[in-house]
């Protein structure tokens, strides 16, 4: 905030009273009553040829979509402005949260020996015959599976689990109706 834009060009503005505008700002964004997240930016004041310059951060949120006042209010960015997001997008992104999140988990049931090793010895050879250059392909197995994050402190995580597991450990782990 203090700066404006003419085509290419910036120029040094100012604001008046920084520091009421930036807890007006960051007021709004942590407020429940307008976005559905508590949105936590880094703040920083300016002095430039004596105009008052504010810089906000605003981190990316590990819980999407982040919206202002309704669903409908659910920004994208693309390429370097902001677009409305579709229905599908913000769909995308609710799938995206609740799996991502559980995804990464650790399964506390779950050892090493719940690892289906044929499964794991053909998707590293499928790899290595898709992508030879992956750096992943020269890693160890216990390794790979740490970045891959098929494990975690030596347990299986929910998308390990159901990517690389045994079926009794699957079953034991899922409660499978029908």
């Amino acid at each position: 905030m203090g700066v404006s834009q003419k085509e290419k060009v910036f120029d040094i503005t100012g604001v008046r009273d920084p520091g009421r505008l930036e807890q007006n700002f960051t007021t709004v964004l942590r407020n429940r009553n307008k976005f559905n997240v508590l949105i936590t930016p880094k703040c920083r004041k300016y002095e430039i040829d004596g105009f008052n310059v504010l810089a906000f951060y605003i981190p990316a949120s590990e819980h999407k979509p982040v919206y202002y006042n309704s669903l409908g209010n659910t920004f994208i960015r693309t390429a370097s402005g902001d677009q409305r997001a579709s229905e599908s997008e913000i769909n995308a992104m609710l799938r995206d949260q609740l799996f991502g999140a559980m995804s990464a988990r650790p399964v506390a049931r779950t050892t090493l020996n719940d690892l289906n090793r044929t499964t794991l010895y053909r998707y590293r050879d499928y790899m290595s015959r898709f992508n030879p250059s992956l750096p992943y392909n020269a890693m160890p197995d216990s390794e790979f599976l740490e970045k891959m994050q098929i494990t975690e402190d030596n347990y299986l995580t929910y998308g390990g689990l159901l990517f690389m597991g045994k079926n009794l450990a699957i079953n034991k782990n899922f409660l499978i109706s029908g």
